[in-house]
């Protein structure tokens, strides 16, 4: 056995020694007036090398494997152009023609499975970008991806929010730190995840079921925050930024330095945020919603012909206050210290990307090692008294071979597993068993480019999860939770086609399976979690999914229209709901049960700006989604929302360069089919402004941004906030101010 081992690895390295080494160099060119585009970035992401086009406009990029790569080219400005390298005809020379574009670029993304631009994709994956959210002035990340329709977000204070897509939240989407499958207590509320939105590239969203490529949770959809590209070849840059929030008295600090030398790069990162308890539209401060954080990143590769190879470290710290019946009525004055009824959540990620290039034939081997440390502290007598405490250490690993195209048809197979231990440390409260999760998964999936104009993707997939508990006893003869071993497998599908009617417009159906396995909580829980008693249900079985897609978009140089519906039939949907049983104390019991579901709606968005005032920029979007069950409505399915934006944009002001200057408007339309322990909420709406620029200094461009949020200091409830049970308000008038300071240490 071992002789055979090392005949492939002989094996392999030879074909490595044998691989080819390409160049390939060309021109970026105005597709009207030929004028050639000094600056343009052209970018390989499978292999992170880029370069920048010189002073007459030309490009160089070296040591190029001979299997089909992206290469991107984008210039602000202008539409990105990606182009293909076939392995079966090696191109010496790929020439650019940019055609201007001045509402929006075709993005590539990357999360599809495929690395290709929007318009191949048979769903719609939604992309922000590190300008978009720098300009978004919110004191925490996850509300910043409310501003994509479909998506908003359950609040407990500014420091604790989960996102929601469609009405989906918690365990049932999938939240990926560049790749890395977050496992941090996310199936419930309270449980925030940990991200640090410093040293970002741009955040891609998949709304509807994704199992097929991620596994189980992936019902709703799924959010993967990637990293900022290597700085290009010889250079070393870096960045400062600093922003301000006054309805949180919030400060944030980020310092981060990357540099390539030839192939080798390697960057750094390290932030912190600090924010007081909130104000809410009343001008009260709502207790105990404090929060402060500390994170680290750093990243080493290497870039060859033979393929590209990396190593991430993520560190983040966050101590977030709770509002309880006990802590707010502790918390007499507004602070910033957490002293007494707060989450103390350590999160560390060590992972290992690779793309290895062989022959023809692309591999994605990857691993990661994740540990998630929670400390509860409750005590009023001592703040530094630890009632939970407790780790989630989650290895991950998978394999994904990108196959050469046989007969105009793509294929990538791949294996995916994970290995997850839940470990209680001395504590009196146990929230969690000790407990392991084993998966194991293959799939396949294949892209079929029918012509020019219509590509069919389809792809199939196979999960197997073991779940085993300890069991637990509060005493000699009480049990609490019982002991485990459950075995749980699904078959996951996915059929969706793209077709190019004409230049300017594309036609999107996608029908996709996805499912989920109860979780940890909803199988073992027997007690007090997140203010109320929980039982769980160890026979529950898999959560099924089925959604059909539909999606228009539509393009023009002046004007862009995107139409999407969705249907989305759950079966054995998992919620807690009152048990009819109560505790001595009349305290309600709520236990965990399954029943079928559906959820429904769709998303329209418009962006329009006059041919002759390519200056103004207008925005509409409008979600609507809503979920039923038999007896009812679903929990936390946000309120149907209309966004219009007015934006003057690329104008020097003063000694300010491409100003712009925004208005925005929030209308939250009545939730009036609450679930049966919500109640209804009503209408509200919300106005903004804002303006940004980059001001010259020192020879750097500075990029300034300042918004003004519920400028009108309303006094609302958002329907998903959880602390509109306890009658507070969400926040209210916000004055956010953000720098962000670029520097160059080698040129």
């Amino acid at each position: 056995m071992m002789t055979k081992q090392i005949l492939i690895l002989f094996t392999i390295l030879l074909s490595i020694n044998s691989f080819s080494q390409n160049k390939i160099q060309g021109t970026v060119k105005d597709s009207l007036t030929n004028e050639k585009l000094i600056g343009a970035s052209v970018f390989i992401s499978e292999m992170n090398i880029g370069v920048i086009a010189n002073a007459q406009g030309n490009f160089v990029l070296e040591n190029i494997p001979t299997c089909n790569i992206v290469v991107q080219c984008s210039y602000i400005g202008y539409k990105t152009q990606s182009v293909v390298l076939n392995a079966n005809v090696c191109k010496k020379e790929v020439n650019f023609s940019l055609q201007k574009n001045i509402i929006e670029t075709e993005e590539v993304v990357i999360s599809g499975g495929y690395i290709g631009t929007q318009h191949e994709n048979t769903i719609k994956i939604n992309v922000l970008k590190t300008k978009e959210l720098e300009s978004i002035g919110t004191p925490t990340f996850i509300e910043k991806l409310a501003s994509v329709p479909g998506v908003s977000f359950i609040s407990k204070g500014t420091g604790i929010a989960k996102p929601v897509i469609r009405g989906l939240s918690m365990t049932n989407i999938v939240v990926l730190n560049n790749g890395v499958r977050l496992e941090n207590f996310q199936s419930a509320e309270v449980h925030p995840f940990s991200i640090d939105e410093y040293g970002i590239d741009r955040i891609e969203i998949i709304k509807g079921p994704a199992s097929l490529l991620y596994g189980s949770d992936a019902v709703g959809g799924v959010i993967n925050i990637l990293n900022e590209k290597p700085a290009l070849r010889n250079t070393i840059i870096g960045d400062y930024n600093f922003s301000y929030n006054s309805v949180t008295n919030g400060f944030n600090n980020s310092f981060g330095v990357k540099g390539r030398k030839k192939d080798l790069y390697s960057g750094f990162r390290i932030s912190h945020k600090t924010h007081a308890d909130y104000l809410d539209g009343d001008g009260n401060f709502v207790p105990n919603t404090r929060y402060n954080e500390k994170a680290v990143k750093a990243n080493i590769g290497i870039s060859k012909h033979y393929g590209n190879f990396q190593i991430l470290y993520d560190y983040i710290n966050d101590k977030n206050g709770l509002i309880t019946a006990d802590s707010k009525s502790l918390i007499l004055n507004r602070g910033r210290e957490n002293k007494l009824w707060y989450q103390d959540l350590t999160n560390q990620i060590l992972s290992s990307k690779n793309k290895i290039f062989i022959g023809r034939i692309k591999a994605d081997v990857n691993f990661s090692f994740q540990n998630n440390h929670r400390e509860l502290q409750l005590s009023e007598f001592s703040p530094e008294f630890t009632t939970v405490n407790m780790d989630i250490a989650t290895t991950q690993y998978e394999t994904k071979i990108f196959f050469p195209q046989v007969y105009k048809t793509d294929i990538i197979i791949g294996y995916q597993g994970m290995y997850m231990q839940v470990k209680n440390h001395d504590a009196p409260n146990i929230v969690l068993p000790n407990s392991f999760v084993t998966d194991n998964s293959v799939f396949g999936l294949a892209k079929i480019n029918i012509s020019k104009k219509a590509k069919i993707i389809a792809g199939i997939r196979q999960d197997f999860r073991n779940i085993s508990t300890d069991s637990i006893f509060i005493d000699v003869d009480k049990l609490n939770k019982i002991k485990l071993d459950n075995n749980y497998s699904n078959l996951s599908y996915s059929l969706g086609a793209v077709y190019n009617v004409n230049e300017r417009i594309i036609l999107r159906t996608n029908f996709a399976s996805a499912y989920r396995t109860p979780n940890l909580a909803e199988l073992t829980q027997n007690g007090y979690h997140a203010g109320r008693y929980e039982k769980g249900n160890a026979s529950l079985g898999n959560q099924l999914s089925y959604e059909i897609d539909f999606s228009s978009h539509f393009h023009y140089e002046y004007l862009i229209i995107d139409f999407a519906v969705f249907y989305n039939d759950i079966q054995d949907y998992i919620f807690v709901e009152k048990s009819g049983d109560t505790l001595v104390n009349g305290m309600d019991v709520f236990s965990y049960t399954q029943e079928d579901a559906m959820l429904y709606g769709g998303e329209v968005g418009v962006h329009f700006h006059p041919k002759k005032m390519d200056w103004f920029h207008y925005k509409s979007t409008f979600s609507y989604v809503v979920g039923e069950q038999k007896n009812g409505y679903l929990p936390f399915v946000p309120s149907h929302t209309i966004n219009n934006e007015i934006k003057l944009m690329n104008k020097d002001v003063f000694k300010f360069k491409k100003a712009y200057f925004v208005i925005k408007n929030k209308i939250a339309l009545a939730q009036n089919n609450p679930s049966s322990d919500e109640t209804a909420t009503d209408s509200y709406y919300l106005f903004s402004v804002g303006f940004g620029a980059k001001l010259p200094i020192a020879k750097q461009n500075v990029n300034i941004n300042i918004s003004v949020n519920n400028i009108l200091n309303t006094a609302y409830y958002d329907h998903l906030s959880t602390l509109k049970y306890m009658g507070y308000y969400n926040t209210g008038r916000n004055i956010s101010v953000s720098i962000k300071v670029p520097f160059s240490l080698v040129k």
